[in-house]
């Protein structure tokens, strides 16, 4: 029998107690944001979450989560380091670093990604336009040479992410460089790759090839934002589909939420468990999405 808009809101808001987001956007930001660090931290801890994960186009979230943290209470805030030209794109010494300052996922380019610009048009789109015009790349960055071979520098950063037993995340990466780049990174024992919101648009991977994704070992991460018409094409039972063919063992739900003008990300996480219960997610695979799988991801215990 199917649930009320008012039931699965209700069943939500307990789902999301114990929670956690893997994808958060906050300010300080060259986007505009609705709250900063410690707001989205002070939310996500009053609705009794167990964890943020902050992501910062720009670069790097992790010294900027250790300092939301402590003013968190319960809550476990963490960071990241995202390959973008302006954090020194595929730089294994800056990767390095991040990984030793407690980083928690590695994202592969999003802003600065080739794919990422020939989708949106740089910085015009206006879902992600700057508070102030940025150099950009013409091209963007691509993670395959002419030969669709993984550069050597993508190998090395990967290896050093895998050995150190972090999440790579694949960002805005094309459907095919995320391919490869899961072949690669399976070959060479990762066991922590995350194919960031598979659904939209500008990447648009296929349900067959996310099943066959998920088959080897990744973790398909399916987000709110995913459900808004300017970022993917993707309804609330599609994506319930998705989620049961490809198996809640081998998803993620996230908000990818914090862009100003959208509600607060842990009013979107809730938002999204209570659509995916109306379409007919089970319980307890919300729980597994939003509790267990990034528990593992994040290397929480």
């Amino acid at each position: 029998m199917p649930l009320y808009p008012e039931e699965t809101d209700k069943k939500a808001k307990e789902l999301l107690t114990g929670a956690i987001d893997a994808h958060v956007h906050s300010g300080p930001s060259i986007y505009p944001r609705s709250f900063n660090d410690h707001e989205v931290a002070s939310q996500a801890e009053k609705a009794g979450m167990k964890a943020i994960l902050l992501k910062a186009h720009e670069g790097t979230s992790v010294i900027r989560a250790q300092l939301a943290k402590t003013c968190s209470g319960s809550l476990e805030v963490y960071g990241g380091h995202v390959m973008n030209i302006y954090s020194g794109g595929f730089n294994p010494y800056a990767v390095d670093l991040e990984l030793k300052l407690g980083a928690k996922l590695i994202w592969m380019p999003t802003i600065s990604a080739a794919n990422h610009l020939a989708y949106y048009g740089g910085s015009s789109f206006t879902g992600m336009k700057s508070s102030q015009e940025l150099m950009m790349l013409e091209e963007g960055i691509c993670i395959l040479d002419k030969n669709d071979n993984l550069l050597p520098k993508v190998e090395t950063v990967l290896e050093l992410i895998s050995a150190a037993g972090i999440c790579i995340g694949t960002g805005h990466l094309s459907a095919k460089e995320i391919e490869v780049l899961c072949d690669k990174a399976f070959q060479i024992g990762a066991n922590k790759v995350l194919v960031n919101h598979p659904d939209m648009a500008m990447q648009k991977i296929s349900l067959s090839k996310q099943k066959e994704m998920s088959n080897r070992g990744a973790i398909m991460e399916k987000t709110m934002l995913s459900l808004h018409a300017e970022w993917g094409v993707m309804s609330p039972g599609k994506m319930a589909e998705g989620i049961k063919i490809i198996g809640a063992e081998s998803c993620i739900l996230t908000s990818d939420y914090g862009q100003s003008g959208n509600p607060s990300p842990h009013e979107g996480l809730q938002k999204l468990i209570s659509l995916m219960l109306q379409e007919g997610v089970k319980e307890e695979e919300i729980e597994i999405m939003t509790k267990r799988n990034p528990t593992f991801l994040l290397g929480m215990t």
